[in-house]
């Protein structure tokens, strides 16, 4: 039996391997009354034989750690989606994974969590950058960003 291969859709998700450092704005919400800013910094790599993208996200404001999060992204062959699996220290039952397509430079995945539904977009912008915008919805219709940042590989 031929053991299966990563094929393009897999090889898509290479884009976003690398060291990354971001400056961030988390928007108002129920975390803040106020705009905060942060340093995001990930480490992204291909695993699993090249079908997982697996990263480790650290944010730090003034200088201290104040959150980190794990992300496995995939293909579901069945679905025909990416898939990005999140787990963080809020401590939060990650559930279904969030599922996503890629048209052009423009990745983004949706998902329902207890807070509502969640968008998370990743957009490549060239010479090793990325814009990276999560927003959250009580019913899908209108969305309130949560935060948002520019994201410059590291060599």
């Amino acid at each position: 039996m031929e053991m299966p291969r990563p094929g393009a859709v897999h090889q898509r998700l290479q884009e976003l391997a690398g060291t990354w450092i971001g400056d961030e704005t988390m928007h108002p919400g129920p975390w803040s009354p106020m705009p905060m800013k942060a340093e995001g910094r990930v480490v992204a790599e291909m695993q699993l034989s090249g079908f997982f993208l697996v990263s480790r996200y650290e944010q730090r404001m003034g200088g201290q750690l104040s959150f980190e999060g794990h992300g496995i992204y995939g293909w579901d062959l069945h679905r025909q989606r990416y898939t990005m699996h999140w787990f963080d220290t809020m401590g939060n039952d990650p559930g279904e994974p969030a599922r996503g397509t890629w048209e052009g430079p423009l990745l983004v995945f949706e998902n329902t969590t207890p807070m509502g539904k969640g968008r998370y977009s990743y957009e490549l912008l060239g010479r090793g950058r990325y814009r990276f915008s999560m927003a959250m919805s009580p019913d899908g219709q209108t969305w309130a960003p949560m935060m948002d940042g520019i994201y410059v590989r590291q060599p």
